[in-house]
């Protein structure tokens, strides 16, 4: 009996509600995260529309889209890494080597194409011969297929396991070099959607090649699975729609609330825009600035970059010199962290200086005055609420 209700929403509902979602986010977002998890819910939907057909084998109704849908499959593994990668690099741009993602997708099109071609009467004939053979080569009036139905399954196999394990290292790796508190404590619901996302995804995959293998023959576990990973996605974007952009960079925000726009002949450089965002979150990340003695140095060998490149960095996206870009991010972590932890509201001037790298009271004390005509005692207060404790 629950087998049955969950095939019922798995064949007749759920694709019904994944083509909707996926066309809502699709569309109707700026993001290119939302984007490519848009298109995976609707490619998604075109697998399971795919398999209601196998079922109950109505080949002869859809003998169009039962091959037209075939390279979907090549897009489900790019599409789930995308929406992994710029879920985790909001500010990260869409390159032209991207596109190599989806090189098989189109060599599989151009290679079912000849099929394309024919009467509805001819491909109802050759997916009848096809689902029986299995052998794409052998087809009856199409001589133009160049690989195996099982060649192409071992490559669509291949390619869902690559990617998935690719997000994984991609999650896991970006996860762990997010060291400061507040960035995790500001994203924790990201990051559990996403840890949860990927466990239910690496079920099914699982589940589907035991299946492969003969080791089960019930698809009631990956029925369920998939079901349960829909509703979880779902309730994500109801319950926290702030994550519709991916991660929360706050600081970066606050850091440039004031920002000049660069210099023309820089914002049109593509690289240098890019270098820029990759330095701002790895501040907020990794927050290496509460280090006292860090250092010019130090921030160029992080990014890759010499010293002259990161000085133009710094002075043409921020319009600050070096100290002044550090001394703002100190002054923000020191605000998150009295924000988020009572620990940290209970610290006097020389405690907050030297958690934060400023290092001495004097520091601090000298640089939100210079930026902000006031002292420390009456800018926390003001913008966290909190006064600093007595000495």
């Amino acid at each position: 009996m629950l087998s049955s209700f969950f095939e019922i929403v798995y064949l007749y509902v759920l694709p019904s509600f994944l083509f909707l979602v996926g066309i809502r986010l699709t569309f109707n977002s700026k993001s290119l995260f939302t984007n490519f998890l848009g298109l995976y819910l609707i490619g998604f939907y075109f697998f399971i529309l795919i398999a209601w057909i196998i079922k109950f084998k109505l080949f002869a109704f859809w003998p169009h889209l039962v091959h037209v849908t075939d390279p979907i499959h090549y897009l489900l593994g790019p599409f789930s890494y995308l929406f992994f990668l710029f879920g985790l690099k909001p500010y990260r741009k869409f390159k032209l080597l991207d596109c190599l993602h989806f090189l098989p997708f189109v060599l599989h099109v151009l290679e079912l194409t000849p099929f394309f071609l024919l009467s509805k009467e001819l491909k109802e004939q050759e997916f009848y011969y096809l689902f029986n053979t299995q052998l794409i080569a052998h087809l009856q009036h199409v001589e133009a297929y160049i690989l195996e139905v099982k060649m192409h399954l071992f490559f669509k196999t291949m390619s869902v396991l690559i990617y998935y394990f690719a997000s994984l290292y991609l999650f896991i790796r970006f996860y762990l070099k997010s060291k400061t508190f507040y960035f995790k404590s500001n994203n924790k619901e990201f990051f559990i959607w996403l840890a949860l996302h990927t466990l239910l995804k690496g079920v099914i995959i699982f589940n589907l090649l035991l299946i492969s293998f003969h080791v089960t023959e019930t698809m009631a576990l990956v029925n369920f699975v998939v079901v349960l990973d829909f509703i979880c996605t779902s309730l994500f974007f109801v319950l926290y729609p702030k994550y519709q952009d991916g991660l929360q960079f706050e600081s970066i925000k606050e850091v440039f609330l004031e920002e000049k726009k660069p210099a023309s002949d820089f914002s049109k450089d593509i690289w240098m825009k890019n270098k820029f965002e990759e330095m701002n979150m790895l501040m907020e990340m990794q927050a290496p600035f509460v280090d006292e003695n860090f250092s010019k140095v130090q921030l160029a060998k992080m990014l890759n970059l010499n010293l002259n490149q990161l000085t133009v960095l710094i002075s043409k996206f921020s319009n600050q010199s070096f100290p002044d870009y550090v001394a703002h991010w100190r002054i923000v972590y020191i605000k998150k962290m009295m924000a988020i932890n009572d620990e940290w509201k209970g610290y006097s001037i020389e405690i907050l200086a030297e958690n934060s790298g400023f290092g001495t009271r004097q520091s601090l004390y000298r640089t939100i005055q210079r930026f902000y005509q006031m002292n420390p005692n009456e800018y926390f207060k003001q913008n966290t609420k909190t006064p600093i404790s007595p000495e």
